[in-house]
């Protein structure tokens, strides 16, 4: 099957037209409605990877939500020795700065495992579900909390750009 010249053309017209709207939506979120008090569950799963963990701190840390309002589960998926003490290590050196920080320490039970076991024993009413991997710019959890916020009540997820590392798919800058 050939592509046409225009798909792609098209596909750019659709995404400058959805960035518009984007814009247009954000520009009526109240930053009152994100700065009102909510808190946040952020949760990760990790598995003999702590050495993203220094940034991914560094990140959340950097954000224009207070990070005393996060409740921060590190899941530990059976790291050997060296990785589960360099957690437990970066996670008492930043345990003052969130609202809380747990670290769960359990057999591998894979990705989904690890999510399920943060998220059983979380209490906020929102949570965001992350890769160790990200490092978050500095407006990213009050414009997904703001969206969220002003969302659809029908609407349960929303699905965040990862950097520095991007998964290949494509991402509705509208609809996120």
């Amino acid at each position: 099957m050939r592509r046409s010249p225009q798909n792609q053309q098209a596909l750019e017209a659709i995404i400058q037209r959805r960035k518009a709207e984007l814009e247009a939506r954000n520009a009526s979120i109240p930053a009152s409605e994100v700065d009102a008090g909510a808190a946040l569950a952020v949760t990760t799963v990790l598995f003999n990877n702590s050495d993203h963990l220094p940034d991914f701190l560094a990140s959340l840390c950097r954000q224009g939500f207070p990070v005393g309002r996060i409740d921060l589960y590190l899941v530990d998926n059976g790291s050997t020795r060296e990785h589960a003490a360099r957690i437990e290590a970066l996670a008492n050196q930043y345990r003052e700065r969130f609202r809380s920080l747990h670290v769960l320490t359990q057999a591998n039970l894979g990705y989904g495992g690890g999510q399920h076991a943060a998220l059983e024993r979380a209490e906020t009413d929102f949570a965001l579900i992350t890769n160790v991997d990200v490092e978050f710019p500095v407006d990213a959890i009050s414009t997904v909390l703001a969206f969220a916020l002003s969302d659809s009540e029908s609407v349960a997820t929303w699905e965040l750009r990862q950097q520095p590392y991007e998964h290949p798919k494509y991402y509705d800058p509208v609809s996120l």
